[in-house]
């Protein structure tokens, strides 16, 4: 088992349009419901996301890699601040917590922190480690596309 932890400040770049913890929240929400058949720009490259059970305030969420391998994630939506995706069953286990906050000074950020395990990987072996490192690289830059996607979504006025 494993724990990656990213974050970045939303609003430090003068040149772009400042966003609300809201607006922020309704980017994460938009993310999470991401389906291959409706939203396919938001599903990454070679896999296929569909939602399986839609809640409101939680879906399940059915994951299929280029590679064949399928994960089952169930996520929740608390509060206006704090999306979480647990991996229920598959491939992967464990969480992803993507939460808005604000820094004692008052600046917006975006956190996202996962504790991940594969099942059928021994904890510090070699394999662990580079799949951890691997994950680490893609995790390092996933606030910043969110925030990204984000202030795409507020100059078209979608949020």
């Amino acid at each position: 088992m494993f724990t990656i932890k990213a974050e970045a400040r939303v609003n430090d770049d003068p040149d772009e349009p400042r966003l609300s913890a809201e607006q922020l929240y309704a980017a994460l929400v938009r993310r999470a419901r991401a389906d291959s058949s409706r939203t396919p720009d938001l599903v990454p490259p070679g896999h296929v996301f569909e939602i399986i059970e839609d809640q409101g305030d939680r879906l399940t969420r059915r994951a299929v890699r280029e590679d064949g391998k399928e994960s089952l994630a169930r996520v929740t939506f608390h509060g206006g601040r704090l999306v979480v995706v647990d991996f229920i069953d598959g491939w992967q286990r464990g969480v992803i917590a993507q939460m808005v906050t604000t820094t004692e000074g008052g600046e917006l950020t975006l956190v996202f922190t996962a504790l991940s395990e594969i099942p059928g990987i021994e904890h510090n072996s070699p394999e662990e480690v580079a799949i951890a490192n691997s994950r680490r690289n893609v995790m390092g830059s996933a606030p910043d596309q969110t925030i990204a996607y984000a202030r795409q979504l507020a100059r078209s006025g979608d949020i």
